[in-house]
């Protein structure tokens, strides 16, 4: 018996139709330089059904048709890009099953990451998951106010990415179908 988890998929042999309906994955995000949109590139390879838009791209009247909100954004200067989408959405989040990552130039590890996470207000902040992941930062991509900035805490050039970070945001969504396909 195979461990992975199903995907969805209709199959047909001898008048045998089987559906399987898991709950409709989107996976959104706002990048700066490139990790958040990563990130979510290596959680869609996991979900192969899961649609993904950068934020700009994704008609938001549509977030009511999913069960699972992936939400990725980058962190700048104690801020979740994604904070004002959140915000704007939170009605419709509180039905939903929700995880936001973050990535930034502050190091994943540092004293600030959680800043922008305590930014949400706590009545979202009680609905949904959330983890800081590390980031990337290329010199030669940044403003020069970012350029500035990581001068003055320090940080000249760092990369400290890898796929296995995305697992807990893998693992969770796995949990929410796991329990649906108990319910069926």
């Amino acid at each position: 018996m195979s461990s992975v988890l199903p995907q969805r998929f209709e199959e047909t042999n001898k008048n045998l139709v089987t559906l399987i309906n898991l709950p409709k994955i989107l996976i959104v995000y706002q990048t700066s330089y490139g990790s958040t949109f990563q990130y979510a590139k290596w959680i869609n390879e996991f979900f192969t059904d899961a649609d993904l838009f950068q934020l700009n791209d994704f008609d938001q009247s549509s977030i009511c048709n999913y069960d699972i909100v992936i939400i990725g954004g980058s962190t700048k200067r104690g801020r979740l890009t994604t904070e004002s989408f959140i915000k704007k959405h939170a009605k419709i989040l509180e039905s939903k099953y929700v995880f936001v990552f973050a990535t930034g130039i502050i190091p994943w590890k540092g004293k600030y990451r959680k800043d922008a996470y305590l930014r949400i207000p706590l009545h979202i902040r009680s609905s949904i998951q959330y983890i800081k992941l590390p980031g990337r930062v290329d010199p030669d991509k940044l403003t020069l106010l970012d350029k500035v900035y990581l001068m003055f805490n320090g940080i000249y050039e760092y990369d400290q990415m890898d796929k296995q970070f995305v697992k807990p945001i893998i693992n969770y969504v796995h949990s929410i179908r796991d329990q649906h396909s108990k319910k069926d």
